[in-house]
């Protein structure tokens, strides 16, 4: 019994799949900006890759070549150093770049309300996230 525990194949966590035929059509858009944009404005996929934060040369040819699907951080890397928005390349990642990050706080009720009371909820929340890390560090300072 143990043996056949240990064939079953392993399954995989983290980051979801992602289609073929996204993966492809993202690589196709990106490599069309990567190669209409100037090597003297870009540099090499090695430089462009470490100085953007993409990987080494190997994983930004793995992104253009469609080896590797794009993720978000790799997305905005390119994007800024070709100048062009994650759109133009991703829309599966554009969106994930401007979804709503707060899973306890409604997106309606917040968009309802004025421009003012949006301001004033930010500074709340920076306030809480200051107060938060405050508290953290007090805490490793005491187990240290």
């Amino acid at each position: 019994m143990a043996v056949a525990l240990l064939l079953e194949p392993m399954k995989k966590v983290g980051r979801q799949a992602v289609d073929e035929a996204i993966v492809a059509e993202e690589s196709r858009l990106l490599s069309a900006i990567w190669y209409g944009t100037p090597a003297k404005d870009r540099g090499s996929q090695a430089v462009f890759g470490e100085k953007l934060e993409i990987g080494n040369q190997s994983a930004v040819g793995q992104f253009l070549r469609g080896e590797s699907p794009l993720s978000l951080k790799a997305a905005k890397g390119f994007a800024k150093g070709l100048g062009c928005r994650i759109a133009e390349f991703s829309p599966r990642l554009a969106e994930l770049e401007t979804a709503w990050p707060f899973e306890l706080v409604d997106r309606e009720r917040y968009e309802a309300l004025s421009p003012a009371m949006r301001h004033k909820a930010q500074v709340r929340m920076m306030d809480a996230i200051a107060e938060i890390e405050a508290q953290h560090q007090k805490a490793n300072r005491k187990a240290a």
